[in-house]
């Protein structure tokens, strides 16, 4: 099952003629993949296609804010919940908070990171350890599934990316997979670039042990 942004990409390219610089695209359809070479290749075509991938890339790079790192403040936030609500970032100080950031709800690798934590969740409430999933939805988006999967945490709108351009985790149609473990100082203590939407909660909690262990 591909990943919303991977999936969007097949269907940005299905409409693109077939013939780019001589070699043909990939082209998703139901049937099969057709590829092909084609050596007569009309200029203006040619020149559409890379206007068109130039946009996509400086979607992808434009309004990106610097590198953040561990051991920096995280940057504080306010954002509405599944319940129109207004949660910031800072009021949980005092508590370890788990910032996740996810492309899109009932999605499938987004629903098995959801319900991983959900079904370990009894730990994270037993540390009081917060958790913030953040996505592009809308309120009422995230209302419907956190009631169809029963998810006992937060879930916030980003739906102008503001937040996610904050953290690096801006993609183009939908935010980047990326989590942060955030200490009760406020301090980003790990950044997680690469998530396993199957084990992602036990690593979690196996790192949040190991970080909040007595020196």
């Amino acid at each position: 099952m591909l990943e919303p942004q991977a999936f969007c990409c097949f269907q940005i390219f299905r409409q693109i003629p077939h013939d780019v610089m001589g070699w043909n695209f990939l082209i998703i359809s139901n049937n099969a993949l057709d590829y092909r070479i084609d050596s007569k290749v009309n200029m203006r075509i040619k020149m559409r296609i890379l206007f068109i991938l130039s946009i996509l890339m400086m979607g992808l790079l434009w309004g990106r804010s610097p590198k953040i790192s561990p051991d920096q403040l995280a940057p504080d936030f306010v954002l509405l919940d599944q319940d129109s609500s207004m949660r910031k970032l800072s009021d949980y100080r005092g508590n370890w908070v788990v910032v996740y950031f996810y492309p899109k709800d009932d999605t499938p690798g987004c629903t098995k990171e959801a319900c991983g934590i959900r079904d370990d969740y009894t730990k994270f409430a037993r540390q009081e350890i917060v958790v913030l999933g953040i996505s592009y939805d809308s309120p009422e988006s995230h209302r419907a599934f956190i009631k169809k999967y029963k998810l006992p945490f937060t879930l916030l709108s980003d739906g102008d990316k503001s937040v996610s351009k904050l953290y690096d985790a801006q993609g183009l149609l939908f935010a980047d997979r990326k989590t942060f473990l955030i200490d009760p100082e406020g301090v980003i203590r790990k950044i997680y670039n690469k998530v396993d939407v199957t084990s992602h909660s036990i690593e979690i909690l196996a790192d949040l042990t190991r970080l909040s262990a007595p020196e």
